[in-house]
């Protein structure tokens, strides 16, 4: 794939710890080499919300094309990243969740969704339906952040539709978000998510 040149952003409002900035470029070079899923690993209350936010602000910044989703699974969850994202960027995301959607011909930056709500459904007459139609997989570059990525599985129906989704387009990222990466047997499903990990801390030397 070709380069993306990365582009050098002044946080707003924030200072990133080392670890956060360092996080955040080890995750970026690893999608300029081409890789399209990295994870990033991160004890509670060491800021996995605020390296998403400061990966979607430098991810944002490449081109009018870009766009960002964040999904997670529990409602709590998904209202504490965008307010997160609101006190960052000083604008609210987007949230599709349950009575909460976007229109087909809105054409928002950040969104926050639910795992459930974007699930594929069965509708009848053996044809299914699912939210994703709204977000256009090849005409926008996604960077899509999983919350809890060891939450997720492609044996899922859950998770499985909305990876493939995305995945039809070989600009698309995903950025998973966890504090821990769960059993070892939970590993290789992650490692189908996200090959690579850009960093396992508080395990990892900064």
């Amino acid at each position: 794939p070709k380069k993306i040149e990365a582009v050098k952003v002044k946080y707003r409002n924030f200072t990133p710890r080392p670890y956060q900035e360092q996080a955040v470029e080890t995750t970026l070079k690893y999608y300029d080499e081409g890789e399209s899923g990295v994870a990033v690993c991160l004890g509670t209350g060491l800021g996995k919300t605020l390296v998403g936010t400061f990966g979607i602000d430098k991810w944002l910044q490449r081109g009018d094309e870009y766009r960002s989703m964040i999904i997670a699974h529990e409602r709590q969850l998904i209202w504490q990243f965008a307010q997160e994202i609101e006190e960052y960027f000083g604008d609210p995301p987007r949230i599709e969740m349950a009575s909460h959607q976007i229109l087909p011909k809105e054409n928002p930056l950040t969104i926050v969704a639910s795992r459930q709500t974007l699930m594929e459904r069965d509708v009848g007459d053996g044809e299914t339906a699912s939210r994703l139609f709204k977000f256009d997989p090849i005409k926008y570059k996604w960077l899509i952040i999983l919350d809890e990525v060891h939450k997720w599985s492609l044996k899922l129906k859950t998770c499985k539709h909305i990876i493939e989704w995305f995945r039809r387009s070989e600009h698309n990222r995903i950025l998973g978000l966890t504090a821990t990466f769960g059993r070892k047997g939970k590993i290789g499903e992650l490692i189908k998510i996200c090959p690579k990990i850009a960093i396992d801390y508080p395990h990892y030397d900064p």
